[in-house]
């Protein structure tokens, strides 16, 4: 015979209730296990160096250009035949030397026409002043005496500056980049002679845009390199006209010193104001670019407002002056304001 034990069902429902406490708890417990608890705040490992290791200066370049200031074409003044060219294409030429000769038959001829009658008016004049002392000539008779004169003398000034300008000499230190005359050839005034570059007159240009161009106002040394060479210079303008296309300003630098020659390409450089921080180290937070510190196990964060990223960031001052700040290297994307931190040197 089948027997059936029966229990109280106030027991069954108790030992129900307590099976289900033990399993909900132990399920609580696993899931407690398994997460990173958010209430308790997480300390990040991270590794420090000191600031006073980290900043730099930046140097800044930008393509130049030695320009000259004169790149003239020079032209006969005078008409004659072409008889020597003293002077080619590649030649270096001091101020004054004489380039090209022009047959100046004609023009000696006419000088000495003229030269004889201003001698003949001055004598007149001299005459005429003689005789109005006298009263024995009108003072009209006078004054057509002066005009003579006055007329002659100029006359004679301008043949022997025609005499003068049969000889083409170098209006300035430079070379000759070309040659347009030819020997035997008869110069007209305007024709062109040759063309002469100043050598002993140069620039340096280039083209910055405004946030290069305000670092460089702001500059205590800029130099001009080229070929290994630098040269120091003196920013002395820049035009007040952007380009539509660049966006960059032209800007003209004085040189200081021994100069390059015309056309020498190179780089302007020059220090940006202040001391940097390397890009790397610059992070986000709340739309705000700056980087973290260490200050007593305590991550802060450094806002710096005028940082660009991708480009090395200009630390303020007063952060600069401050000694034994310890910068976050390793761990700081993990970090915001206030995170709890444990740090560890940085074994470079």
């Amino acid at each position: 015979m089948i027997r059936y034990t029966y229990k109280p069902l106030t027991r069954v429902i108790a030992s129900g209730l307590l099976l289900g406490a033990c399993l909900t708890g132990s399920a609580y417990a696993q899931q407690s296990d398994s997460l990173n608890p958010v209430e308790v705040a997480e300390v990040v490992t991270v590794t420090t160096r000191p600031l006073s290791e980290i900043w730099f200066e930046q140097t800044l370049r930008a393509s130049a250009e030695a320009v000259s200031l004169n790149h003239s074409q020079i032209s006969a003044q005078a008409t004659g035949e072409v008889l020597s060219i003293e002077v080619e294409t590649g030649d270096l030429i001091d101020k004054d030397m004489v380039m090209v000769r022009l047959d100046c038959r004609q023009s000696e001829f006419n000088q000495a026409v003229l030269n004889d009658a201003h001698a003949l008016a001055l004598k007149e004049f001299k005459r005429s002043r003689s005789l109005q002392k006298s009263n024995a000539i009108s003072e009209q008779q006078v004054t057509q005496a002066t005009s003579t004169l006055e007329q002659a003398s100029i006359r004679n000034k301008q043949a022997t500056l025609s005499v003068e300008h049969c000889l083409i000499t170098a209006p300035f230190t430079g070379v000759v980049s070309e040659r347009q005359i030819q020997l035997g050839a008869v110069a007209v005034p305007g024709s062109p002679i040759l063309t002469l570059l100043q050598t002993d007159a140069v620039e340096i240009r280039a083209r910055l845009n405004s946030e290069e161009l305000l670092s460089l106002w702001a500059a205590d040394t800029i130099h001009f390199v080229s070929e290994g060479r630098a040269y120091p210079l003196d920013l002395r303008s820049a035009l007040p006209v952007v380009d539509s296309v660049s966006n960059k300003r032209a800007v003209h630098l004085s040189i200081r010193g021994e100069l390059p020659f015309p056309g020498a390409p190179g780089d302007v450089v020059w220090q940006a104001e202040g001391r940097f921080l390397p890009v790397e180290l610059v992070v986000e937070r709340q739309n705000t670019l700056g980087y973290f510190v260490e200050k007593q196990g305590v991550a802060h964060f450094i806002a710096l407002p005028e940082a660009r990223l991708g480009h090395p960031a200009r630390l303020d001052t007063d952060v600069v002056e401050i000694k034994n700040v310890n910068v976050i290297i390793e761990g700081r994307f993990r970090l915001e304001q206030d995170s709890r931190i444990r740090t560890q040197a940085k074994n470079d």
